[in-house]
């Protein structure tokens, strides 16, 4: 009983502090001096299944790797 009221009495005395810093925005992105460029993503190939294995076998990609 003693734990819930010394719990009770520092949640309600607890302050909550939040950061009024802010750092200037431009377009969304903070800018700390680093530009900063989005890569575009890699590309990647679709190997169809009646297509040749890439891995050498001579086998049908759904025959060697595509199980």
């Amino acid at each position: 009983m003693k734990i819930d009221a010394q719990t009770t009495t520092y949640l309600l005395k607890a302050e909550i502090r939040q950061n009024t810093e802010r750092k200037e925005v431009e377009k969304g992105v903070a800018n700390d001096g680093k530009e900063t460029k989005k890569k575009a993503p890699k590309r990647v190939k679709k190997i169809g299944r009646n297509e040749m294995c890439p891995c050498g076998s001579g086998r049908k990609y759904k025959m060697c790797h595509g199980k």
